[in-house]
């Protein structure tokens, strides 16, 4: 009797352990390949120095598919994980739209103008076809501000399939702590600015619309302060002997208010001074983006000539950025890869047929970094190649580049429609992986270094910073039409009216990577191993799975019951 009560302790221990370790403090064995069940440092960081309450109203609730249902339970098990963390200063709940109120069109709207993206979900049972609206996104509240998260990415497409489930779960920790990230600098002012470079003939604000106020999550003004600042309405007085020290002045307000810059297809060229303005901001640790037109080349120039000369674009910036350790090459690239575009190659018939133009690369990385992993393809037109020279201050890793098949136009270059209607051979298309796109971390020394006068004024050598280079201008470029009255999403194709993610997400994870100093945009890195069902072996051993499933569960509890008889045999006989 005493031993059965003393198991019987032993085992209600045991429990109350699970129960404590599980439950109060989420104590779990990660043994999975991917790790998807850690939380990360950066995270709990964030969640235990959380000065107030953070609330969650997650609105993936109600009549859900079994796709779905696996997200919500994914949702709900990282967000235990963080109350876990955080304790009483983190909460949420699971709202359902349809059933929380009366005015179901007045909640949607609600929902909707609190950043939640909506989709319609088709699914079909039998030859039952049915379709709801769903939210499937949270809103998170702290202090007097608001912010949404979307787990889906925006589409139009009425189904979601598992490998867009896969790909929510994975960023969900990312999504989840950089939005609590961002809503807490809002609210202490400590949000990041970054600014895109004008005066030199950049692209405009109604050209990067899509790309700093697109409606859904997926844009910088979501995460940043944006200022768009013209690097020549600082008049310098030459004729004046401290006019040096307005310059510096010029440099100083980018260093100390600018996470980062972005130069997007300039055409006028910089001058020394705006050239010294640049490498001192870099020299003080400012990150900076190019996207540069090496060539000038425009589609448009074909619309009334058959053909076109290609010259290099002269922008005065050659030199720099050779000492910088890149050379952008003043070519073109040639690409089987590419996207077609619409040509009237016949007198008689006024028809247009579609022709791959190799001038307009269709680039998808097979770069495992995390600004280019699983970005989808990249729309690029009118690309030059990217070339490195070594150095020891810093690391060079290629982000882009040209498929397989591929081959090099030197400018001065003839564009004509013939080498689409008429193409080459494939065999004359023989350079592989031609990089387009090339990201340096690391120290730099200053271009302006043999020409300092005052060398206690200015840097010589950099602090460790980063820059990333792409051979095209357009890449962070949205459609402008109705003479700029509305805009095209970016990445958006005007002939196959595709539109290719690869365009944001490689802008977006580039400026994130360059102003990710808390390393939360290392959270992407987790990445979910889906198990994948081998159908042929299930067609081939289908009887013997089904003997197996049937008998074995049998087998077992026949074994369980005479293992059982024979112990009280043996106890009691």
């Amino acid at each position: 009797m005493f031993k059965n009560r003393e198991i019987t302790i032993k085992f209600c221990i045991v429990i109350l352990i699970n129960f404590i370790l599980i439950y109060i403090y989420d104590f779990k064995f990660d043994l999975t390949n991917d790790k998807r069940h850690t939380i990360s440092s950066e995270t709990t960081s964030i969640l235990r120095n959380l000065d107030d309450k953070i609330f969650i109203k997650i609105y993936l609730e109600g009549d859900l598919s079994k796709d779905l249902q696996y997200l919500q339970s994914e949702v709900i098990n990282l967000l235990t994980s963080f109350k876990v963390i955080a304790g009483d200063k983190f909460d949420y709940e699971f709202i359902s739209p349809d059933e929380e109120s009366d005015d179901i069109q007045k909640l949607y709207m609600q929902i909707k103008k609190a950043g939640v993206l909506s989709r319609n979900i088709q699914s079909k049972e039998g030859f039952k076809v049915s379709q709801s609206i769903i939210f499937p996104g949270a809103v998170i509240y702290y202090k007097d501000q608001t912010k949404a998260v979307n787990f889906l990415e925006y589409s139009n497409s009425n189904f979601v399939d598992n490998q867009e489930i896969n790909t929510s779960i994975e960023n969900l920790e990312y999504k989840f702590i950089s939005a609590i990230y961002r809503v807490i600098q809002i609210t202490n002012n400590k949000r990041d600015k970054i600014a895109f470079l004008n005066g030199n003939g950049e692209l405009s604000e109604k050209e990067l619309f899509d790309l700093t106020n697109s409606n859904d999550d997926e844009n910088l003004q979501y995460h940043y302060d944006i200022e768009f600042f013209d690097i020549k309405s600082f008049k310098i007085d030459t004729s004046n002997k401290n006019s040096g020290d307005a310059t510096i002045n010029i440099i100083d307000y980018m260093a100390n208010n600018f996470k980062a810059i972005i130069i997007a297809k300039p055409t006028i060229p910089f001058n020394p001074l705006e050239k010294f303005i640049i490498d001192q901001y870099l020299m003080k640790g400012g990150r900076i983006i190019w996207f540069i037109d090496m060539v000038s080349a425009d589609l448009d120039s074909l619309m009334n000539k058959p053909s076109f000369i290609a010259y290099k674009n002269e922008l005065n910036l050659d030199d720099m950025f050779n000492h910088y350790g890149v050379n952008l090459g003043s070519n073109l690239i040639e690409d089987l890869k590419s996207t077609s575009i619409p040509i009237i190659n016949s007198n008689k018939v006024n028809r247009k047929n579609y022709f791959p133009w190799p001038y307009y690369l269709l680039i998808k990385s097979n770069n495992n970094h995390l600004i280019v992993n699983n970005i989808g393809n990249v729309h690029t037109k009118f690309v030059s190649s990217i070339d490195t020279f070594y150095s020891k201050l810093n690391k060079k890793t290629i982000l882009l580049n040209s498929s397989k098949n591929s081959r090099v136009n030197p400018t001065p270059a003839k564009i004509s429609f013939q080498i689409a209607i008429k193409p080459p051979p494939i065999s004359s298309f023989n350079k592989v992986n031609i990089p387009v796109g090339v990201l340096i971390e690391g120290k730099f020394i200053s271009f302006f270094k043999d020409f300092l006068r005052d060398k206690s004024k200015s840097l010589t050598k950099s602090k460790e910073t980063k820059m990333i280079f792409f051979a095209d201008g357009d890449i962070p470029k949205n459609r402008v039409v109705n003479e700029g009255k509305t805009w095209s999403p970016l990445g958006y194709d005007e002939f196959s009216k595709k539109i290719y993610s690869g365009n944001k997400n490689i802008v977006m994870n580039s400026i994130h990577y360059l102003c990710d100093d808390i390393k939360l945009f290392h959270l992407k890195e987790k990445q979910r191993l889906l198990a994948t069902i081998d159908k042929q072996k299930i067609l081939k051993y289908r009887t013997l799975i089904q003997v197996i499933n049937i008998i074995f569960p049998i087998i077992l509890v026949l074994i369980f019951h005479y293992s059982f008889r024979l112990y009280k045999y043996k106890k009691y006989s």
